[in-house]
């Protein structure tokens, strides 16, 4: 099971909804999931323990919420070495202007450049417009920009935006994304493993189709020869003593196929 962190920054409350429903949708896909507010009391919580995090901020005056900013900064280096995503909930998706979209992935650029950070995934998510829970001055400020790119002016009313079907795949694409990571982590460790267990010292006589032999030295195998000089000389031996007959010193070797393998190798099975 993948062990998810999502940290989300929100300021009238929309990202944190992303980030719940978000979270739904992964625990649907077998996820284990923990939302952060990077603003909240445990705003200091690492990274250490998860497989992957996704972290949603969203766009207000020019930057996202500083409290994402300070996390992101602190534990950038772990979060360069796990599957990552960042969510950026802005206005700017459903707007028709393409400047709109531009300066959005320059604030994004920016954003992730001061951070150190380098997420797997980027991704535009559309907002809320909230307007019945703005004061009086935002209300007005935000209905004067909402109509310079031909949005919703009502502000009588809110205005919700997120695609949460589209939420939703992506959800089961970064679960599947998470998994990649871990199955190939798994892999490289079972390899190394291997290597550990079967090639502590280089190749090793007797092994095959997989299987490992414990080392042994060739001497352990090699009959004694006679040798001419630690022979009797021939006048001194009786002739009334046959010769015996010479032995092939290919037959003195013992066949290595007939070798008994070492109780601890798997071969003794």
């Amino acid at each position: 099971m993948q062990h998810i962190l999502i940290v989300y920054g929100t300021t009238d409350g929309h990202t944190r909804k992303i980030a719940q429903v978000l979270a739904e949708d992964l625990r649907a896909n077998l996820c284990s999931v923990d939302t952060l507010d990077a603003a909240g009391p445990l705003w200091h919580l690492s990274a250490e323990g998860y497989d992957s995090v996704i972290v949603a901020a969203s766009v207000h005056i020019g930057d996202y919420q500083r409290a994402v900013a300070r996390w992101v900064r602190a534990h950038a280096p772990m979060l360069n070495t796990m599957p990552t995503a960042f969510l950026s909930v802005c206005l700017a998706v459903v707007e028709r202007r393409i400047e709109s979209r531009q300066e959005i992935l320059r604030i994004m650029k920016h954003f992730l450049a001061r951070g150190g950070w380098q997420p797997t995934i980027t991704k535009m998510v559309a907002g809320a417009l909230p307007y019945t829970r703005y004061g009086w001055l935002k209300r007005q400020m935000m209905k004067r920009i909402v109509a310079k790119g031909g949005g919703d002016t009502d502000t009588t009313r809110d205005y919700e935006y997120t695609d949460w079907v589209d939420l939703r795949n992506f959800a089961q694409d970064f679960a599947a994304l998470a998994a990649e990571h871990e199955d190939a982590a798994l892999l490289a460790t079972v390899a190394e493993g291997f290597r550990c267990e079967y090639y502590p010292l280089g190749p090793q006589r007797g092994a095959g189709h997989g299987g490992s032999v414990t080392q042994e030295s060739a001497a352990d195998h090699r009959q004694p020869e006679n040798h001419p000089a630690q022979s009797e000389p021939n006048s001194a031996r009786p002739s009334s003593h046959a010769e015996k007959p010479k032995t092939d010193p290919r037959q003195s070797e013992q066949d290595p196929r007939e070798i008994t393998p070492s109780p601890t190798s798997p071969l003794a099975a």
